[in-house]
């Protein structure tokens, strides 16, 4: 049955078709001339036109192609196994080249008729072979419908592992029933133009191709609800042969029947019928979006689908859904008021805590516990709509791990950040210097540090930077002490210049008794005395006791005649 059923469509091609070879027109004798002598015959080539001579070479490749199709069946006749399997590839292939041929007859006779040549003769060759040919592919059609349904019967009594192979042989036997379609529409199209009655086969091509089309949509539909049950089944069973064998076997008719039902849609298109419902279903049973769906009919067509669907879900699940909504409102709110309370109590706590923590350690505690309230409250909200929190859980810690790898540099500036934290090298408002800045603390996150500096700039400095390098705290301890120097000339008296020192740190409100402030010579230099003036003051008073300072003692030197001495130098020019 299958041997025979390969030949089916060469044996209707070469039954019904007249003899090649002869041509299409007979030239007219040749008038003698005067003289009674036969003219000279030019040759063959100048006599013809062009579109007689392609005429030829159409018929000859037409004498090739039947030739090669002979041959073949008769190796076909004798072969078995792969052999035979090769063979009837190359027939097919024969067959559609021969088919091919006959359209570039076609079109050469219509071309020949538009300039006036006669083609009495190509046109009986042409009609003849046109005639012959519908008959051949609904033999051929249903053969090899037959072919499949036999091979879909033996995938279906085959092993598990062995239904795959039959599969193949399924798709290679489908794509040549879509060829046959293909080819047979534009056998009634080239019949139609040269003027032949094609009314009968365009009506039996259309119901085949309707027929064909429902049969496809139906086990696209079906195909696809069984590869979500299998696909619900592997999840739950993942290291099951079985399962991944079928797996694999119904993706390949899945991709089978799409690639069948997209040509089959074509086909529709070109016969005048409408193949929106078709296309909509092959859309939906494969889930790829493609060009179709912009096509009038197929996206209205899927929209009314999911605007019904969507009101038949919601008839059945819109007040569990809308339940299910409300809850996941409340444990927000409730979350957002658990978190502000605990917020409150940490602060209460740190205030009431014996242990001093930093204002920049209470604040991260306080915004870590928000976090951690809210994120959990809304994990447990996505629950409660019907979320699975495990594969969610999982999929954020794979996350996690791969933006953790991708940002090394930030995790170092959180590490930094937890150090500072728990050391507590400055805290909010002190003025530091470090990472190469100088500025005031104006806040901290686990990442970075925000400064700013005395002319109000705003800098964000990594911690990590902070943390590797030296960091100044001007403003930890409660006082510090100033160090000014002063030169005085070697003439003044050092008794009299320390008790005007003295005099000065002694009238200021804001120097401090204890630490006891220090008036010394310090140094004789090369042209002044050395003195500093070393007085201490609570931290917050640093700047404008200095400036207080410092201006008194100018105001001191001035009143009492005291000059700042300036480097001099000598110079004397001799003469030799």
């Amino acid at each position: 049955m299958v041997r025979t059923s390969l030949f089916l469509l060469i044996f209707g091609l070469l039954c019904l078709a007249p003899a090649i070879g002869q041509d299409s027109a007979e030239p007219p004798p040749a008038e003698p001339s005067a003289d009674g002598q036969p003219p000279e015959q030019p040759p063959e080539e100048l006599q013809l036109p062009p579109l007689v001579v392609a005429e030829k070479e159409i018929l000859a490749e037409l004498d090739q192609s039947e030739t090669r199709i002979r041959a073949l069946t008769e190796k076909a006749g004798a072969a078995e196994g792969a052999d035979l399997r090769i063979l009837g590839r190359q027939i097919v292939e024969g067959k559609l080249d021969y088919l091919d041929t006959v359209n570039k007859l076609v079109k050469n006779l219509l071309a020949q008729e538009t300039e006036g040549l006669p083609t009495g003769e190509l046109r009986k060759r042409v009609e003849a072979d046109l005639q012959s040919l519908p008959e051949a592919f609904v033999e051929n059609i249903e053969a090899t419908d037959e072919e499949i349904v036999k091979i879909r019967k033996q995938r279906d009594e085959a092993e598990p592992a062995d239904r795959l192979s039959f599969e193949h042989s399924v798709s290679r036997r489908v794509d040549w029933l879509d060829a046959l379609y293909k080819s047979y529409t534009e056998l009634l199209r080239q019949m139609e133009l040269v003027g032949l009655d094609a009314s009968e086969s365009r009506v039996d091509l259309t119901e085949r191709t309707t027929i064909r089309a429902d049969r496809l949509a139906g086990r696209l539909v079906l195909v696809a609800e069984r590869m979500k049950v299998v696909q619900q089944r592997l999840a739950d069973a993942p290291d099951d042969a079985t399962l991944k064998s079928e797996i694999q076997v119904l993706e390949e008719q899945r991709t089978t029947l799409s690639r069948a039902m997209s040509d089959t849609a074509g086909i529709l298109d070109r016969l005048g019928l409408d193949s929106s419902t078709y296309r909509k279903t092959l859309i939906k049973s494969t889930g790829e979006v493609t060009t179709d769906v912009f096509r009038g009919g197929v996206f209205k067509a899927l929209v009314g689908d999911w605007i019904d669907e969507s009101q038949d879900w919601f008839r059945t699940n819109g007040r569990v859904l809308a339940f299910r909504l409300i809850v996941f409102c409340l444990i927000l709110v409730a979350s957002r008021i658990i978190a502000g309370i605990t917020k409150r109590l940490l602060a209460r706590g740190s205030r009431r805590s014996r242990t001093k923590k930093s204002a920049l350690l209470q604040k991260m505690m306080q915004g870590l516990a928000v976090r951690v309230i809210m994120i959990l409250g809304f994990l447990f909200g996505l629950n409660q709509l019907g979320f699975e929190l495990g594969p969610l859980l999982a999929g954020l810690g794979i996350a996690g791990f791969i933006v953790g790898f991708a940002l090394q540099d930030s995790l170092s500036n959180f590490a930094s950040g937890v150090m500072i934290l728990g050391y507590r090298p400055f805290d909010m408002g002190d003025m530091i210097e470090a990472g190469g800045v100088f500025g005031r603390v104006h806040d901290m996150s686990l990442v970075s540090t925000t400064i700013l500096t005395i002319d109000n700039q705003t800098l964000i400095v990594p911690n990590s930077k902070i943390w590797g390098d030296v960091i100044k705290n001007v403003t930890n301890q409660t006082r510090r002490r100033i160090d000014l120097k002063f030169l005085i000339a070697h003439a003044e008296d050092v008794e009299r210049i320390e008790g005007l020192f003295k005099g000065i740190l002694q009238e200021h409100p804001k120097v401090l008794d204890d630490p006891e402030p220090m008036v010394k010579l310090h140094a004789l230099g090369e042209y002044a005395m050395e003195f500093v003036v070393r007085p201490w003051v609570e931290t917050a008073d640093y700047w404008e006791v200095r400036w207080d300072i410092v201006r008194a003692v100018k105001r001191m030197f001035d009143t009492e005649g005291i000059t700042i001495p300036v480097p001099s130098r000598d110079v004397r020019l001799t003469q030799n």
